[in-house]
């Protein structure tokens, strides 16, 4: 005897009460026709990730009740079976999260509110068999006391309805945390979690069922909307039946997707759906950037096509007497292979133009250090050029800096940091290459030239980036090591072998640049730590990292 879930993997946009509750009324028409016994939807999908301020708006909040209780009694009207979802609460001036069941069996009211991320226990019949869940929102499964309290309950299932985000080491995490805190217990886990980008978040669904051992006995399908349906044994492990029904009726699905066989497919799905949601869900349809040649703005290119369709990208080339002759063909290179429009405008009559206004002025000073005025000039002109052009055709910018230029302050304020979202501002220099030549083995996209050159700003003749930086292999083991693993400056030269001089610079250009990134466009995470999420140093301080 087994009972049949369904486990929404659901993309909701934020403060969309109704298009939210379409959504949800959606998935619960699939959910029918599928013959679902019970229903699980993640966390927030009424309200969507991150209402944050939000929640302190009474009108807000009354939105969302009024949704919750309409969805109830729609439910109530339509499904045999059981849903378990999440919505806003407040009590004596407080917010918070309340799990709620929804059925319309006649001794049971419409919803049932239980609590600040707390659990849940519910007897049900299904198939004429008495069965007992644990229902737990968030990592309230992470206190023991609730677990114990499940047990006593005679549960045999704990469900979860999760909101977490996406890193690279998240599921793995997530897995662990679940064996050691319920499945030693003697429960099965049956896990659901929210899908899609929200800001630097971005949610991979990865919807699974564990067994008593802690084994994963299905994983579901990841980075897509859609209903995970798995047929459960009530009385041993067996996962007897698992499909996924996709859904489509948004444009909120990347529109090139790959198999996940490896760390950087898994890593360019995140970094699709994440720039995919962001356009569409800010109402955005297409994108410009500055294509330089260089390897990191190709990298994103890849991306944003990838993302919403080559005819929704255009890429720019603006040139200086910098310039390399190659990095013009590898950009006009990549668009035609991508079928991206592309246009070439010359930086030189615009810099001019400006350099000759300010030289009256600029001679006046005297300058203490190493000048980079007019490099930044260039810059600056670029980013002109971009928003002037995202303007007209009300499109967004994307900035194209990477975690290791961010982390250094190898960018410029104003000039290349300009654009509305940074796509792989938390991927690092190393990574960059390594996900450029991971597309290359799936179609010919970035040209190879591009992966192998030195990597340059080209902003003064014969300058590359091992100028003012250590070499990138090194720079991002620092890197990680300062930032991802909150290590001292002194433990990275006591355990590990890398240059003390290198660490010291290091740790100085991650001090003196936090400015830029307080300024820098967000982006998505796939760390454990982004400069956006996690990482709140402030500005103005004299520790030494």
């Amino acid at each position: 005897m087994y009972i049949r879930f369904g486990l929404a993997q659901l993309n909701p946009i934020t403060g969309d009460f109704d298009g939210n509750e379409k959504l949800m009324t959606d998935y619960l028409t699939i959910a029918k026709e599928n013959n679902i016994d019970v229903l699980v939807y993640p966390k927030f999908s009424f309200s969507g990730y991150g209402s944050d301020g939000l929640m302190l708006r009474e009108d807000y909040l009354n939105k969302e009740f009024q949704t919750v209780d309409h969805f109830g009694r729609v439910v109530a009207d339509s499904f045999s079976g059981s849903i378990f979802t999440t919505s806003f609460d407040n009590d004596n001036n407080s917010v918070y999260s309340s799990l709620k069941l929804v059925e319309s069996r006649p001794q049971i009211p419409v919803t049932h509110d239980m609590g600040l991320d707390s659990e849940l226990f519910v007897t049900t019949t299904e198939n004429d068999k008495r069965v007992g869940y644990a229902i737990f929102s968030g990592d309230s499964w992470m206190k023991p006391e609730l677990v114990d309290k499940a047990l006593s309950k005679v549960s045999q299932f704990a469900i979860v309805l999760d909101a977490k985000p996406y890193h690279t080491e998240s599921f793995n995490e997530t897995v662990e945390l679940l064996k050691e805190h319920i499945c030693s217990k003697g429960l099965k886990v049956v896990y659901c979690n929210l899908l899609g980008g929200h800001d630097e978040c971005v949610f991979d669904g990865t919807s699974f069922v564990m067994g008593e051992d802690g084994e994963v006995r299905a994983l579901g399908t990841r980075f897509k909307q859609g209903l995970n349906v798995f047929e459960i044994s009530i009385f041993d492990d067996e996962v007897t039946h698992h499909e996924f029904i996709e859904y489509s009726s948004n444009s909120l699905n990347s529109e090139t997707l790959y198999e996940l066989d490896c760390l950087e497919a898994e890593i360019w799905s995140a970094l699709c759906l994440a720039t995919n949601n962001y356009i569409r869900k800010n109402n955005f349809s297409q994108i410009v950037l500055g294509l330089s040649g260089g390897i990191d703005s190709a990298l994103v290119l890849a991306i944003a096509s990838d993302a919403i369709g080559a005819q929704n990208c255009h890429a720019l080339s603006m040139p200086s007497e910098f310039t390399a002759q190659m990095s013009n063909d590898d950009a006009k290179t990549m668009c035609s292979t991508l079928k991206v429009k592309y246009d070439i405008v010359p930086i030189r009559p615009m810099y001019q133009v400006i350099h000759d206004s300010l030289k009256p002025l600029l001679e006046q000073i005297e300058t203490q250090s190493k000048d980079v005025t007019l490099e930044n000039l260039q810059a600056r002109v670029r980013g002109v050029i971009l928003m002037a052009l995202a303007n007209k055709k009300n499109a967004l910018v994307l900035s194209t800096g990477n975690k290791s230029e961010s982390a250094t302050g190898y960018c410029t304020l104003y000039g290349d940091m300009v654009g509305a979202f940074s796509v792989i501002s938390d991927v690092p220099k190393t990574l960059v290459y390594r996900l450029a030549m991971w597309r290359n083995s799936q179609s010919s996209t970035i040209p190879q030239r591009i992966i192998e050159r030195a990597p340059s700003a080209e902003l003064a003749p014969g300058q590359v980036d091992q100028d003012s930086l250590p070499p990138y292999d090194v720079l991002d083991q620092i890197i990680d090591g300062l930032v991802l693993n909150d290590k001292s400056s002194s433990e990275l030269k006591i355990t590990t072998s890398l240059s003390p001089e290198e660490i010291d610079k290091t740790s100085k250009l991650l001090k003196i640049s936090e400015f830029k990134r307080r300024q820098a466009a967000l982006g998505p995470k796939i760390s454990k730590r982004s400069f956006f999420s996690g990482w709140n140093v402030p500005v103005t301080h004299k520790y030494k990292f």
